[in-house]
């Protein structure tokens, strides 16, 4: 009976263990996106179509704006995708490039300008990308060594170690 009791108790274990790995995996591997649709002068736009397409898959994911002007589209994967935008009444907007990253929710802002939405209006670079669960501020610099001295102890040509004055 002892047996019976500790072989029920270790199987249910191993069932909840591998039931929350992979929760967890599932989840680290997503992240929301969000977006705040707007007009020239500002104001919030409501019942705005967005598209958002993985360019890596062409998978879609489609959301509408609220009254807010706020449209989520709640659990992408990992990657780069493209937003579309459309409004009767106003340009197309499409948003290249905008880049979701695990676990960190993404923000982007646009603004419709009045126009046939046979117009294109082409943002690249992801337009203004706010992460907005996060205060990391983050910047790539490429940092290169310093150039030794030449054979005398005298700075490479341009780099300094003279008296300013031209030669």
């Amino acid at each position: 009976m002892l047996r019976c009791v500790f072989v029920f108790i270790s199987t249910i274990t191993l069932i909840a263990v591998i039931g929350l790995t992979s929760y967890g995996q599932g989840g680290a591997s997503t992240s929301p996106l969000m977006g705040t649709v707007v007009d020239q002068s500002n104001a919030v736009m409501a019942g705005v179509d967005v598209v958002v397409k993985d360019k890596h898959t062409a998978a879609e994911f489609r959301g509408t704006t609220g009254s807010d002007g706020v449209f989520t589209i709640p659990a992408l994967s990992v990657g780069t995708y493209t937003v579309t935008i459309t409004a009767p009444g106003f340009k197309q907007v499409v948003v290249d490039n905008v880049k979701v990253e695990a676990r960190m929710p993404s923000n982007i802002r646009v603004t419709l300008q009045i126009g046939n939405i046979n117009d294109t209006v082409v943002v690249t670079g992801g337009a203004e990308i706010v992460q907005s669960q996060s205060a990391a501020i983050s910047s790539t610099v490429t940092v290169h060594p310093p150039t030794p001295p030449a054979a005398g102890g005298k700075a490479p040509e341009g780099l300094g170690g003279g008296s300013g004055r031209p030669q």
